[in-house]
């Protein structure tokens, strides 16, 4: 593998793609600290706050000390001499946030559940009440119900801002970037010997051949694995940074957004996730590619075909995601339903990610309920395989 990381280097271009690559993270990661670094150094102080009136209190000392607080500075305030004491009103918004996060443990996020669990039971016996009642929708709802019924332990303290967190740094011309350097890393990888003519000397043998193959694989999806790891790893040192992203023990459904997210997983679970699934999307860019590059043997026709199929999905994801997240949408919209059928089968939605997370998220196949996230995660597996498989069947078949 060494050899073919030496000979896919050996080019400008791609040393320049990589560069360019290296580049757009960099402004990236720059302009959100630049913007965002004030904002970090707010959720650590409020972290300080939350741990200075905790240590060693029960929830209901906590509420009462904050209420007793927040009267103290607002008589502060009305007494103060000055038009904006912003250092009182700073403290007083700090007490107001804890008494909301406090307010949604124990309050809030215990009625929404149960709320939940209510709805899905009355619906799937009202649906087992219908003369001809549909299974699928008996099964979904009582899965919900039970999804729903579990324990989250919240924690009192400062969670950070995942959501803006995500919306930063999983920017959509970032992964334009990666896809495209994916594809030209493949193609480059195994056009090379066509372009240069060293196919000519090359054994024709299927077992050389056959290790040749796996070997400029494994060297294209290394380097690409490698950029998507470096980006995911300036992404949590940015969340940490910049959006109090501190403790990955916490449970999802304490960030903003997520408070409907079925599943018993951790931040740091979700992020784990998260890479794992950008990985497999890449090794799926990685395949196609290769396919093209071996049907096609000129990375003039492998380059935009491998980019056409990789990346339009994408742009039509990104165009109904943009329709869904509005506030006039509706979940009986053409539109919605597409949204919810492509997060089924294409591997681009794992380039957003957090749509399988925002609420229950189950489809039924052949009698089974089955998580979207899932369904798309065994699709992009099988489409895959069968890509590396057909190009390694083609690729390794001695000449004649």
């Amino acid at each position: 593998m060494c050899f073919e990381l030496k000979k896919l280097f050996s080019s400008r271009l791609m040393l320049i793609s990589l560069l360019m690559c290296a580049a757009l993270l960099g402004i990236f990661v720059f302009r959100t600290v630049k913007y965002n670094i004030d904002v970090g150094k707010s959720l650590s102080q409020r972290q300080e706050y939350i741990e200075s009136i905790s240590s060693g209190k029960s929830s209901a000392e906590i509420r009462s000390y904050i209420l007793a607080r927040e009267s103290e500075l607002n008589e502060q305030i009305a007494a103060s001499d000055e038009e904006y004491p912003a250092k009182l009103i700073n403290e007083l918004f700090i007490c107001q946030t804890i008494r909301q996060r406090l307010d949604f443990i124990e309050k809030d996020f215990p009625s929404h559940r149960r709320a939940l669990i209510t709805d899905a039971i009355s619906a799937a016996e009202r649906e087992r009440a219908k003369t001809d009642p549909d299974q699928s929708v008996i099964t979904l709802n009582e899965l919900a119900a039970e999804k729903y019924n579990t324990v989250i332990d919240m924690k009192l303290t400062e969670s950070g801002k995942l959501s803006e967190l995500l919306v930063y740094l999983d920017n959509i011309y970032w992964d334009y970037a990666m896809m495209l350097l994916a594809v030209i890393i493949a193609v480059r990888m195994f056009t090379l010997d066509y372009s240069s003519g060293a196919y000519r000397v090359i054994n024709s043998e299927i077992k050389s051949k056959g290790r040749l193959f796996w070997s400029q694989l494994a060297a294209a999806y290394s380097v690409t694995a490698a950029v998507v790891i470096l980006s995911a790893v300036s992404q949590l040192i940015v969340g940490v940074l910049c959006f109090g992203i501190t403790d990955l023990s916490l449970p999802l459904q304490q960030f903003e957004g997520f408070e409907y997210c079925p599943y018993i997983i951790t931040l740091g679970g979700f992020l784990a996730i998260k890479l794992c699934l950008k990985l497999l999307f890449y090794l799926f860019v990685t395949a196609v590619s290769v396919l093209a590059s071996v049907l096609t043997k000129k990375a003039g026709a492998a380059v935009p075909v491998s980019a056409l199929v990789t990346i339009m999905p994408q742009i039509i994801m990104t165009m109904l995601f943009i329709y869904v997240s509005g506030e006039n949408s509706s979940a009986l919209d053409t539109r919605y339903i597409a949204f919810d059928r492509l997060r089924t089968v294409l591997p681009q939605s794992f380039l957003n990610l957090k749509t399988y997370f925002f609420r229950f998220d189950y489809i039924t196949v052949v009698g089974f309920a089955v998580s979207r996230l899932v369904c798309a995660a065994a699709l992009t597996c099988l489409i895959t395989f069968v890509c590396i498989i057909t190009a390694f069947k083609k690729y390794a078949r001695p000449a004649r």
